[in-house]
């Protein structure tokens, strides 16, 4: 009897979990051949809002799981349908890629993935907005070819070229002197190839170099450009304010400033009629003068000059200064005398040897040691001169030079002259004596 009990109980115990399982499978989304009424999870971690990215294929990182397995997932850019992502076989979910093109960039969007599960149920992640797309979020190229042109004597266009198109705007640098220093000048925005500078001193030097910028940072600066048109290395500070004189049919005489403390020598440089440079001469350091004569110089014809700096590794070169030859040699001034009248005036005369000249030059130095400079000229057929601006007390020199409007002629004869005391004329560089 027991046994019949017992088997009875077993059997109905049976019949409540087979109707158990029914009625679960029938309200529940436990079963993979039932009615799936359970939606997927999702999570979207990144693309965040306010993220910048880059035009490329991004991986979209989420995270989604589904009671019984996920379908598919689905990407939508600014509310649109974009791509469909499938999970491969053995794999609990996709892989999912936001597959970005350049109509994008320079603009913000909003970015969301639909999970559905494999019943069809469908889950929305959380919107992220403002993704700031963009080409590039490096620093842009630097400009190039950065070129200077000499409008007039205080008047400078600087151009250049930019083939980046990271670029959002430019910053001009300039300095005065090569041992000034550079400061920002100008500001200008994308698109902008060239600008005009006044300059304040026409016979002053300025340096500029430029470089570009975005939202990412600044590019570095190009080349250098410069009023004197000095290059090279930047180690080796170039000679700058190189003047030439034209002395008849076959002579030159090269200045310019010494600005390096590191070069060995100085080579002097020479084309002809805009052929190539060829070295012509060679000065020792510190050497701010050369004369150029007996190297194949010929009337009327047109020389180009620029003196280079060398130092043990390096080089670099002075501004080009072009000059054409007298088609003949003007005659000298002679016989300089003078004469002082007055406690402020000494008066010059010579003899004028040219019928060529429209001006003489009247140069002079102060001691031994001291630097010939122009104080005065006269004109055509006029030999003489009043100096009305020596220095009271001082031996003085006195020299001559006929200029015909290109060239001009040899030194006159040199005279010494001491400007305190009764005046003596010395003549021929011979020593003067107070009586």
């Amino acid at each position: 009897m027991f046994d019949l009990y017992k088997n009875t109980f077993n059997r109905i115990i049976l019949v409540f979990l087979i109707l158990a399982g029914f009625f679960l499978n029938l309200n529940c989304a436990d079963s993979v051949t039932g009615s799936d009424k359970l939606p997927p999870s999702v999570v979207l971690y990144k693309p965040a809002t306010n993220d910048t990215l880059i035009v490329q294929r991004y991986e979209v990182v989420y995270d989604a799981s589904d009671d019984q397995k996920i379908a598919s997932v689905d990407i939508y850019v600014n509310d649109i349908f974009k791509e469909r992502f499938a999970p491969p076989p053995n794999a609990a979910r996709p892989a999912v890629f936001w597959n970005m093109d350049t109509t994008l960039a320079g603009n913000s969007h909003s970015v969301y993935i639909l999970v559905t599960d494999a019943s069809g149920n469908t889950v929305k992640s959380e919107v992220k907005t403002n993704i700031f797309i963009t080409l590039t979020k490096d620093p842009p190229a630097a400009p190039f070819d950065l070129e200077l042109k000499k409008l007039t004597n205080t008047l400078v266009n600087i151009s250049w070229k930019d083939t980046s198109r990271f670029s959002k705007g430019y910053e001009l640098w300039k300095k005065t002197g090569f041992s000034g220093t550079y400061v920002k000048y100008r500001t200008f925005a994308a698109g902008s190839f060239n600008t005009n500078d006044v300059l304040s001193d026409p016979d002053g030097e300025y340096y500029y170099k430029i470089r570009s910028f975005n939202e990412y940072g600044y590019s570095i600066f190009g080349e250098e450009v410069n009023t004197s048109g000095a290059g090279g290395s930047i180690t080796v500070s170039p000679p700058t304010k190189l003047s030439v004189k034209v002395f008849g049919t076959q002579k030159t005489q090269l200045s310019w400033q010494d600005n390096a403390n590191n070069e060995n020598y100085f080579g002097i440089e020479r084309s002809r009629e805009s052929g190539d440079f060829v070295q012509v001469g060679l000065v020792p350091l510190n050497s701010t003068t050369f004369t150029d004569s007996a190297n194949g110089l010929a009337a009327n014809a047109m020389y180009t000059y620029r003196i280079k700096a060398y130092s043990t590794t390096d080089s670099s070169w002075s501004g080009s200064k072009s000059v054409t030859m007298s088609s003949f040699n003007i005659n000298r001034p002679s016989g300089l005398t003078a004469q002082q009248v007055s406690p402020t005036m000494i008066n010059l005369s010579w003899v004028d040897n040219s019928q060529f000249e429209i001006r003489t030059f009247v140069e002079r130095k102060e001691g031994p040691g001291g630097q010939y400079i122009v104080v005065g000229s006269s004109g055509t057929d006029i030999p003489a001169y009043s100096d009305t601006t020596f220095p009271s007390g001082t031996l003085l020199y006195y020299r001559l030079q006929a200029f015909d409007g290109n060239g001009y002629s040899e030194y006159s004869n040199e005279i010494t002259f001491i400007s305190s005391g009764k005046p003596v004329i010395l003549q021929d560089k011979k020593q003067l004596k107070t009586r």
